[in-house]
């Protein structure tokens, strides 16, 4: 029976290459919530793009009332080993569920984990992958990205200046060539897809504030 616990060499892979390759931003901070760490997926935002920003090396969150209970939640993580779930304000979407994870090694005894929701449901590289396997034309490949950010088959025409039967045409054949015969279906497939990262900037990230 394997141990659930890591060994050194597993928790080393763990804090460099393959945390880099999870497509959900993830962040390291300590009690004072001074950010000590961040994989490729956050490194690759813009500020903005999630609840809370870095600023000098110091984690904030972006709007002011959040950030007593971002620091409460670091700390029950690191003194009380305490999961949470928060909802933080501001930035774009006006609202996101991030998670906070404490962590047990004796190298991150004053850290905790935020988990940040992926900013798109699916990232391009996974789902240009998908599309090629499945067979998909461009204008394929165009609809289904399109569905999957929550456009209407009227959005998509539009956005690309085609006529709304062209669209529906594309879609039918999403459906053959996918095997899926409900949209809504379709696109929680692709959510469930394993991430692809995109092979530029494999070199380590560095911290930048």
């Amino acid at each position: 029976m394997l141990d659930w616990r890591m060994s050194a060499t597993a928790a080393d892979l763990l804090g460099g290459e393959v945390l880099d390759e999870l497509d959900y931003p993830l962040l390291l901070a300590s009690s004072t919530l001074v950010l000590l760490w961040r994989n490729r997926a956050a490194a690759q935002l813009p500020q903005g793009a999630l609840p809370l920003h870095w600023r000098d090396g110091q984690l904030e969150a972006d709007a002011a009332m959040d950030h007593g209970p971002l620091v409460r939640a670091v700390v029950a993580a690191i003194r009380q080993g305490r999961r949470s779930l928060l909802t933080l304000r501001a930035g774009e979407p006006a609202e996101a569920d991030v998670a906070v994870v404490p962590l047990r090694s004796a190298s991150t005894a004053d850290a905790a984990l935020l988990i940040c929701p992926k900013p798109h449901v699916c990232p391009d590289l996974t789902l240009d992958c998908y599309a090629r396997r499945r067979k998909l034309t461009s204008g394929e490949t165009r609809v289904l990205r399109g569905l999957c950010q929550g456009l209407t088959p009227d959005d998509i025409a539009r956005d690309h200046g085609v006529a709304m039967s062209t669209v529906r045409t594309q879609i039918g054949s999403l459906r053959a060539k996918t095997g899926t015969k409900d949209l809504r279906a379709l696109t929680r497939k692709i959510a469930t897809l394993p991430p692809l990262v995109t092979a530029l900037g494999m070199a380590a990230w560095p911290l930048r504030a």
